[in-house]
């Protein structure tokens, strides 16, 4: 299958977001948290209110926590909504050994609510020209001991 955007990146603990800056609260309201029990493995895109996108090597099992509407992984917002995933769906041609093809279609059991803080990424129906410029978004760190803010590098 064939997807074309720009928005996603991995977030596993201790992966830096190199030159990346701390998000505005709520700016990337399509930034998704998948966790195993209550560690954050992975960052995400909410593509529609079913689905979200992220890397295949992110999967652990095929039910996880998805959390939206998030800005600092510590701290209550009142803006996150938790949902679990009903399925993930692994590009057939994944190769764990080159990462090859390193995507994976998430199904929520329920749809997110869509509102100011939790919005579906609009996805291009264009290839971008090699060089043109997308944002990415996560959890990674920028410093050590940098706290669980979503960062941003264009």
């Amino acid at each position: 299958f064939l997807l074309r955007f720009c928005g996603c990146a991995a977030a596993e603990e201790g992966n830096k977001v190199l030159g990346g800056k701390p998000c505005l609260p709520n700016s990337q309201p399509w930034q998704a948290a998948l966790f195993s029990g209550f560690r954050l493995i992975c960052g995400g895109t909410l593509i529609h209110p079913s689905w979200v996108v992220s890397a295949a090597h992110c999967r652990k099992s095929s039910i996880f926590p998805v959390r939206l509407g998030e800005h600092h992984l510590r701290r209550i917002d009142w803006s996150e909504q938790l949902k679990l995933s009903s399925k993930a769906i692994v590009h057939p041609e994944f190769n764990r050994r080159t990462l090859n093809n390193d995507i994976m279609m998430i199904k929520l059991l329920t749809p997110a609510t869509l509102n100011d803080k939790v919005k579906v990424l609009d996805l291009s129906t264009n290839c971008p020209e090699p060089g043109t410029k997308c944002l990415i978004s996560g959890w990674g760190t920028t410093i050590p001991w940098d706290g669980p803010v979503i960062k941003y590098i264009y």
